[in-house]
């Protein structure tokens, strides 16, 4: 983890909307990895802003940049997940799955 992520707080707009504690850290994590490896800085200085609180995951779905590279990468998923095999598919569904489930323990022993 680096020196920005040693105590991660989740942004309030993304823990109201989330209405959950691990769909809260899924959809925080899912920001920092945008501000942390976006070729796009634009994009990256968006997470960076939601992450500070001073943007809504609201308004940075709203935003141009992201619709462009939502769907570049949309696209791009579909593509390779039309790729799979339906083991494959189930595989990665089930690692999904384990790792959801590895969140929300580490969640409930923080506490």
């Amino acid at each position: 983890m680096s020196g920005r992520d040693e105590q991660p707080q989740v942004p309030p707009s993304i823990l109201a909307a989330a209405g959950d504690p691990v769909e809260a850290e899924e959809l925080r994590r899912a920001f920092v990895v945008i501000r942390d490896s976006s070729s796009n800085p634009e994009l990256a200085d968006l997470a960076k802003r939601v992450l500070d609180g001073r943007m809504s995951y609201r308004e940075f779905g709203r935003t141009q940049t992201f619709d462009q590279e939502a769907g570049r990468a949309l696209q791009t998923f579909g593509e390779e997940w039309q790729a799979l095999s339906e083991d494959e598919r189930e595989e990665l569904a089930a690692r999904g799955r384990a790792e959801e489930q590895r969140l929300a323990d580490e969640l409930r022993d923080r506490r």
